[in-house]
């Protein structure tokens, strides 16, 4: 009997053991499988070859529950600007969905035959298809559709090359619609007819906001009700500044157009303070520019100019910091104050900037123009911190330990955004383009510095933004009928961006200042537009924030881009599940071999 008692007790042990290891070796595999098959979108991008354009089908997947991590499978090799606009691509398409991206992984697959992919010109439809996702869209069309061009960190498209092959390999391949940025298809249509060709429609698109609309079957970018206005305090002084910067330029002996005074003093009583302040700005650098051309005679004139700039520059630092350490006393403070001093420090910091550029300078005419823009910012680094003065201590109030955690995901995003513009111009023999790369760089650094305070350290970092996003922006200039389009839908994606952080519970006033002087019709258009750009740039870091608000301790790592041979972490995952659960059931099987053992003696 005893015997008998040994060999079931052996056998349970041994079916247990059996379907424990059997568990491990199913679970990752039915995991991993249906995450991949989870929520996805399959796209069709244009590729060129030797041999001309080709059609490559994507398989485009949003995980939930993840930690900014994009994986890139289906081809042994994925060139640097591939990978950082796909990175670049999953962040922008979500943050227009109102998704944080570090709550989420991406995967896109290339599912046609590939032995490897460069280049950007993919990742305004990885960035379509990561939007659609996010809000839960998969139009039929897209079935049909070809989609090219490169994506922007505003949401815009970017010219890309190769369009005529991309455009033969989609008729070929029986396509119904041909998608692409706005500054290809104008000139596409300078050369070509560009109506049904080969019974194709080509389109061209904005950026995400309009390619999601016209696979949609939506003609037209709808109007989005922001219910957001300036605060009327801060709007009353930006027109008291105007008419300050108006008689400063009366004072200096240059003749100026009455008319300029006339629109400045009609903004004004209309209400467009910020406008009116910002054009009143731009007539006082002006007229200050040309006065100091004929004042700057000798070099020890300019040496004064300089040291006083500078002593002006260091007094204001002081009374600024010191305020600033009052304010950081208190676990919040109100977003407008926030606002304000970061403004303050942004001018206070190209004021020295430029002052450093002055005294450099070899040229008279160079040396007036860095020290009137040095003298000009100073001037309006003093009406900012005059600002903080107003009595504007009710409103929303920022959670500064939250803001400083959510800044380091916005840095993370930013060495992404790097990295995708470094890889989009290292082929350039353009020694300007590489200066500025570096001098985003030093930005980038500033920004990193432990001894940056946190007020700078947001508005350098939209400063990165906006210059990142106007850099890739100026690919598109081709007349200003194109960036009319672009600016058209820029104000868009403005209204998108600025509605998901009210509905997140957030408003700023700075961003509505920049948008409200893009709107004047006395600014060209790519003018226009760079001031768009710059109000999403102000407004991206506080949406990470927003996203965050609630967590004041961040423990979500860095995100990554990934190249992965198909399988490869399912085969991973395996193995590790099959030696820790083997070492785990041998142990288990011993132990009751033991215990048994024991109680039978």
């Amino acid at each position: 009997m005893r015997h008998y008692r040994n060999k079931s007790e052996k056998f349970f042990a041994l079916f247990f053991t059996s379907l424990f290891i059997l568990f491990l070796v199913v679970y990752p595999i039915i995991t991993n499988a249906s995450e991949i098959a989870g929520k996805s979108i399959e796209i069709f991008v244009p590729a060129v070859t030797e041999k001309g354009g080709v059609i490559l089908k994507l398989k485009i997947s949003l995980i939930p529950n993840g930690s900014g991590n994009i994986y890139i499978k289906g081809a042994l090799f994925a060139g640097n600007d591939t990978l950082n606009s796909a990175a670049v691509a999953f962040y922008v398409g979500l943050l227009m969905a109102n998704k944080n991206p570090m709550n989420y992984n991406g995967i896109i697959e290339f599912t046609s035959p590939l032995t490897q992919i460069e280049g950007p010109s993919a990742s305004l439809a990885i960035a379509e298809a990561f939007y659609m996702l996010a809000k839960d869209m998969n139009p039929t069309s897209l079935s049909s559709s070809v989609i090219t061009g490169a994506i922007n960190i505003d949401g815009l498209s970017v010219i890309i090359g190769g369009v005529e092959d991309k455009l033969n390999a989609s008729i070929n391949s029986g396509a119904s619609y041909f998608y692409l940025p706005y500054s290809n298809y104008n000139l596409l249509a300078e050369t070509n007819s560009i109506q049904n060709i080969g019974n194709i429609n080509i389109i061209g698109v904005g950026g995400i906001a309009s390619l999601s609309n016209s696979l949609r079957g939506i003609n037209a970018l709808p109007s989005i009700y922001m219910n957001a206005v300036m605060p009327t305090d801060i709007s009353n002084y930006m027109g008291e500044v105007a008419l300050y910067f108006m008689n400063k330029t009366k004072e200096i002996s240059y003749n100026f157009s009455i008319s300029n005074f006339t629109d400045i003093t009609n903004l004004v009583s209309q209400g467009e303070n910020y406008t009116a302040s910002s054009l009143s700005f731009t007539l006082y650098i002006d007229s200050l520019y040309y006065y100091l051309q004929q004042s700057l005679n000798n070099k020890t004139l300019v040496e004064e100019y300089i040291k006083k700039v500078n002593e002006t520059i260091n007094e204001l630092k002081e009374k600024t910091l010191e305020d600033e350490n009052k304010l950081t006393n208190n676990d919040k403070i109100p977003i407008s104050l926030f606002e304000i001093f970061s403004t303050e420090e942004e001018r206070i910091w190209e004021a020295q900037g430029y002052l450093n550029m002055a005294s450099q300078s070899q040229q008279q005419n160079d040396t007036a123009y860095y020290l009137a823009y040095a003298i000009g910012r100073l001037e309006t680094a003093k009406t900012w911190y005059d600002m903080s003065k107003l009595n504007i201590s009710e409103g929303q109030l920022l959670n500064l330990e939250a803001f400083q955690n959510s800044m380091k995901q916005y840095i993370d995003f930013l060495s992404i955004i790097l990295n995708y513009i470094n890889s989009i111009i290292s082929q350039s023999s353009d020694a300007s383009v590489q200066n500025y790369y570096k001098e985003l760089l030093d930005i980038y650094n500033k920004i990193c510095s432990n001894s940056t305070d946190i007020f700078l350290k947001y508005s350098l970092a939209s400063v990165l933004t906006y210059d990142a996003t106007s850099l890739l922006s100026s690919m598109n200039y081709i007349d200003e009928y194109t960036m009319q389009e672009y600016y058209n839908e820029d104000l868009y994606n403005f209204e998108i961006f600025y509605s998901n952080l009210l509905s997140n519970g957030i408003s700023l006033f700075i961003p509505l200042a920049y948008y409200q002087y893009s709107s004047s019709n006395l600014l060209t258009y790519d003018n226009r537009l760079y001031l768009l750009e710059n109000s999403i740039s102000c407004i991206l870091p506080f949406l990470f924030y927003s996203f965050n608000a609630n967590l004041l301790y961040s423990t979500s790592p860095s995100s990554q881009v990934k190249l992965v041979i198909p399988s490869q972490n399912i085969i991973f995952e395996t193995l590790l599940f099959w030696g820790v659960g083997s070492a785990i059931a041998a142990f288990f099987s011993l132990l009751i071999y033991h215990t048994k053992k024991k109680i039978n003696m």
